[in-house]
């Protein structure tokens, strides 16, 4: 059963979302709320683009702003490409 962590468990990410995503590869991360670049490529590169969802935290004029923290990322256009859909599509099997 995936589980997935809104707000990339916030300030939570490094004591317990890091060491809880190791043991369990069930365990995904979505983006909203998640300001720190760094990190979210930190996760990207330890575990995987599949295991990240993006996440806006509401429909709100903000969009461009979430969509731009993942263009800005240091990483793959392909890693890119499954946070900002792929991942979604794997986990709810949407084809």
């Amino acid at each position: 059963v995936p589980i997935i962590m809104g707000h990339m468990g916030k300030q939570h990410l490094h004591y317990d979302v890091l060491p809880a995503m190791r043991l369990a590869e069930n365990l995904y991360l979505e983006t909203s709320g998640s300001k720190i670049q760094v990190l979210l490529e930190r996760v990207v590169k330890e575990f995987g683009a599949e295991r990240v969802l993006f996440g806006t935290d509401g429909p709100h004029d903000l969009l461009p702003a979430y969509l731009a923290r993942i263009e800005d990322l240091n990483i793959s256009d392909e890693e890119k490409e499954w946070i900002l859909g792929k991942s979604a599509a794997k986990i709810f099997k949407i084809q």
